[in-house]
Order: structure tokens, then sequence, then C-alpha cells
């Protein structure tokens, strides 16, 4: 697979993964460490579509477990880890719904980009503004 084609199954992956997550359903995104503006989704086919997306190798994912989290404006607020995963990680920005765009740790991030971290960055999403990412920690 050339670098291009690679890219662009990249490309495709994020984003036929971003409209998924638009059509799961309320009662299947929960609260992401009690928070009121970040949930994690909970829908059955989460895992695969995970496992879909890092087949195309957008990170190194040996070790590592990925989380789906959607967060609605306005918030700030530091995105931890669950208790058996441990920082560092990546947050892979997926699909943005709203006028402003989301900044983490002080950092504009478009969808389609990845930042990596080794404390839990913050998340800042203006109000009206939606966001879904892929939270990626290494395994505890």
């Amino acid at each position: 697979m050339t670098d291009d084609s690679r890219l662009r199954g990249i490309s495709v992956s994020l984003t036929e993964l971003g409209n998924w997550l638009l059509d799961v359903k309320e009662e299947q995104w929960i609260a992401y460490r009690d928070s009121p503006c970040i949930s994690q989704c909970s829908h059955p086919e989460r895992n695969e579509k995970i496992a879909n997306l890092l087949r195309w190798g957008i990170i190194d994912h040996k070790g590592k477990f990925g989380v789906l989290l959607r967060c609605r404006g306005p918030c700030s607020e530091r995105v931890y880890a669950m208790t058996q995963q441990a920082c560092p990680g990546e947050l892979i920005m997926l699909l943005e719904n709203g006028s402003a765009r989301a900044i983490f740790d002080g950092e504009n991030i478009e969808p389609g980009e990845s930042r990596s971290y080794s404390d839990p960055p913050l998340l800042e999403v203006a109000a009206e503004t939606i966001i879904f990412l892929l939270a990626v920690f290494r395994k505890g």
C-alpha cells in the first residue's frame, strides 16, 4: 500500500467513523468520569469501529485502549484516563459540529488531526459546538 492510498484510507475511515457517531442514539452515550459535558460511546459496535480505524495504522495501538468520546460545549475539562488506563495517550479529532474550533492544550485542532500527550490534556469546546474524538491511552 502506498503512503497516498494509506492516507486516503485513513481519511475515509475517520469520516465514516465520525458520520457513524452522529447516528449513535442519545441513550448510548454515558458520562465519562462523571463529566457533565464529556460522554463515552457505549454502542455495541464501538470496539469494532475503533479496531477498523486502528488497522489503518493511524497510531501504534499495541498495548493501548481506545475510547470514543463526545464533548458538548461549553466545556473546559482535562481528559483523564480511566482507572485501568494510563497517560501518555493520543487524542484524535474525528468530527466537529459547530462554528467554533476545539482547543486541546491551547492548540486548535482540526478533524483528522492527532495530538500525543504525556499529561491529561485540557479540552476546550465553545458553546453550541459538539466534537467527537478517539482517546487512546496506554493500558495500565
